[in-house]
């Protein structure tokens, strides 16, 4: 990962990170939301994992990025950081970006790897538009297909940044 990126959060941070995305699982329990894109079901200590690693992740970006983060709970059409950036994470160190037909063409996506406690890596970044071209076109799950962009075809976080 040459453009990779480590961003060590303190402790609360990470808590506070998690109790967003407490509060975002809560909230489609409560109102009986699905997962956006056919999302596959999976257990419920699933769910609230995914919830709390994409908040962390989301906070880790907004940290090196010294932009807000949207702590947003219910409303899902606010970028996730500033006025443009949306974060995708994944917990696989091979791991895709995944960018969906809907998703704004204009937006900078950054992809984020949850597996070192309480350190995120920013592998990399692209926009919307970039993202969305047939050669990342993929159904890696049925009934969900989206672009599935590789890391080594993403921006170095440091350009990002500067």
């Amino acid at each position: 990962m040459k453009s990779a990126v480590r961003v060590v959060l303190r402790e609360d941070d990470l808590k506070h990170a998690a109790s967003i995305g407490f509060r975002r699982q809560m909230e489609n329990l409560c109102n009986g939301l699905s997962h956006r894109f056919n999302f596959p079901r999976h257990n419920a200590s699933v769910a609230w994992g995914y919830h709390i690693e994409a908040a962390i992740a989301e906070k880790a970006v907004a940290v090196y990025l010294e932009l807000p983060w949207n702590e947003r709970v219910g409303d899902i059409g606010v970028s996730d950081v500033g006025s443009h950036v949306e974060v995708r994470s994944t917990d696989k160190p091979d791991g895709c970006l995944i960018v969906h037909e809907t998703d704004r063409s204009g937006a900078v996506f950054v992809l984020v790897i949850n597996n070192e406690g309480n350190t995120r890596v920013l592998v990399g970044w692209i926009c919307g538009y970039e993202a969305k071209r047939s050669q990342f076109w993929q159904e890696k799950c049925i009934g969900r297909p989206a672009y599935f962009v590789p890391q080594d075809e993403l921006h170095d976080m440091r350009e990002l940044k500067a």
